[in-house]
């Protein structure tokens, strides 16, 4: 289907609220850690280079994604870090 030229699409919008929301928590996932991306693995101290006592980049092993319920509610890691 995607290789036949000769074939008619037709534009069909269809919003997915949970994508939508995803999308969401995805982007502020990053621009929370767009200045200092790298922590040490307690996820307190954190630096904008990569070394030995930061090695890991936050999105290392973590994957955002969004529920029907809360699986979760006292993990707010869309929030500011503490200093």
């Amino acid at each position: 289907m995607c290789g036949d030229e000769q074939r008619v699409w037709y534009p069909h919008r269809n919003v997915c609220y949970r994508d939508r929301a995803q999308k969401v928590a995805e982007r502020k996932w990053r621009e929370l850690h767009a200045k200092e991306p790298f922590h040490d693995g307690t996820g307190k101290r954190w630096a904008k280079e990569y070394s030995p006592q930061t090695p890991y980049h936050y999105d290392d092993g973590v994957t955002v994604s969004v529920h029907p319920t809360d699986l979760s509610p006292d993990d707010t890691f869309q929030t500011e870090r503490q200093a």
